[in-house]
């Protein structure tokens, strides 16, 4: 995938809790936005990535990676 992926796209690393037997994605536990620089690309995600103040990011988690190649800047916008 990093060959599709250009310096300056925005990166979403998405950590979820994983539900067994799910047939789709678990709660939305932390996101974090980055931006595309070289690789590798280093990320960690934790309390301060909560979606929810206070959620605790521990046991079983799926984590997700979207790419966002219309949202060139990490101004929020």
């Amino acid at each position: 995938m990093k060959d599709k992926v250009a310096a300056g796209d925005v990166i979403f690393v998405v950590a979820r809790r994983y539900e067994e037997g799910a047939t789709g994605p678990g709660t939305p536990l932390a996101v974090q936005k980055l931006a595309v620089g070289t690789w590798p690309l280093k990320f960690a995600l934790d309390s301060r990535d909560a979606m929810i103040a206070g959620t605790s990011i521990a046991g079983k988690v799926v984590v997700t990676v979207r790419v966002d190649k219309d949202d060139k800047h990490l101004d929020g916008g």
